[in-house]
């Protein structure tokens, strides 16, 4: 399986999570998997390779990037869809269609729960993560870690968006944080 086949492959399971038709895929386990078992593959890939944080990022990225185009098509069909791109304030933005759909995708998968608080139009979104599932209860180990994550809500703005967002994450509770924070800065179009 190429790495397009495997982005889309995970990109529509986000889909059918949001649309209620997951499918289990173990019998016995179900679809859940313990946090500190999520959390070693995360922190041990980090451990062998720095350089795997770039990575991590961008596979985040891609797969949020893809569900999201989806998740808008089928959001855009509604007739009361307020796009996000839209938005002149951050109160807009929380009343956007996307916005509860970004929250409810993360939340729902154990990611963690993320709220907006800071909008600029066309500048910057801040976005605060609480009980982030990948360095929650992880312990200072002096640096953030929460790549996958980081990229994925950056996935996301960018689907909603259709603009290209870098990202810097400010706080993070490997840090010793009280919660994660990603700063998303809209690139050059």
């Amino acid at each position: 399986m190429d790495v397009e086949a495997l982005l889309n492959l995970l990109a529509k399971r986000q889909i059918n999570r949001f649309l209620g038709s997951e499918q289990e895929v173990r019998p016995k386990l179900r679809n859940n998997i313990d946090i500190y078992s999520f959390q070693e593959r995360t922190l041990g890939a980090l451990a062998l390779s720095p350089s795997m944080g770039p990575v991590l990022f961008e596979a985040g990225r891609r797969v949020a990037l893809e569900a999201g185009k989806q998740a808008i098509a089928i959001l855009s069909q509604l007739s009361n869809y307020r796009s996000f791109a839209h938005a002149s304030s951050i109160e807009e933005a929380k009343r956007s269609s996307e916005y509860p759909l970004l929250q409810f995708i993360y939340q729902s998968t154990g990611s963690g729960m993320m709220k907006i608080t800071h909008f600029e139009k066309d500048k910057q979104i801040v976005v605060e993560v609480e009980e982030c599932a990948e360095c929650f209860a992880a312990g200072n180990i002096g640096r953030p870690v929460c790549y996958f994550l980081g990229g994925n809500i950056a996935g996301a703005l960018q689907a909603s968006l259709n603009w290209p967002v870098g990202c810097v994450e400010s706080r993070c509770v490997a840090k010793g944080d009280p919660c994660c924070e990603f700063r998303y800065t809209l690139s050059e179009h």
